[in-house]
């Protein structure tokens, strides 16, 4: 390799070193404090690793889930309870030109940021309950599978 070829090749590492790191910082979910931008991919190695090693996700004690029926079961009862919320609140008439467009898309509006359910999982002694709360009805599901 010649000196203008590694040359060349060390301005283009570099460039791609630069669009990496401001990729990196611009990950949600990414703090990094001011560092030279070697550290900052070190940092960010470590955490992706951390993220993705199983023990991290699947071996934690406060990781609740639900299984595929669980969930068919919510997803199910969740359509239900955004018809019900969808008519009250086409009842009640939509004063914001965004609600309407909402609703005329056929889904409710549950605010900026939804929120609309509440999971609570309580473990006990020998299983965990699991129940989901809606804000639009107050209804709630009991999902947990007493097969314990």
């Amino acid at each position: 390799m010649t000196r203008e070829t590694e040359s060349r090749s060390r301005r283009h590492e570099n460039a791609d070193l630069e669009w990496l790191v401001l990729q990196l910082r611009s990950i949600a979910g990414f703090h990094f404090p001011e560092q030279p931008d070697g550290e900052i991919l070190k940092e960010a190695a470590v955490r992706l690793e951390k993220a993705s090693r199983s023990e991290t996700r699947d071996n934690n004690p406060w990781t609740f889930r639900l299984d595929d029926q669980q969930a068919a079961k919510l997803e199910a009862w969740c359509a239900e309870q955004d018809k019900a919320v969808l008519e009250k609140q086409r009842a009640a008439g939509a004063d914001d030109q965004f609600i309407a467009m909402v609703h005329e898309a056929g889904q409710p509006y549950y605010g900026a940021i939804g929120g609309e359910l509440t999971f609570l999982f309580s473990p006990n002694s020998i299983g965990e309950v699991q129940r989901v709360r809606h804000s639009g009805t107050g209804s709630e599901i009991d999902l947990t599978d007493y097969n314990w």
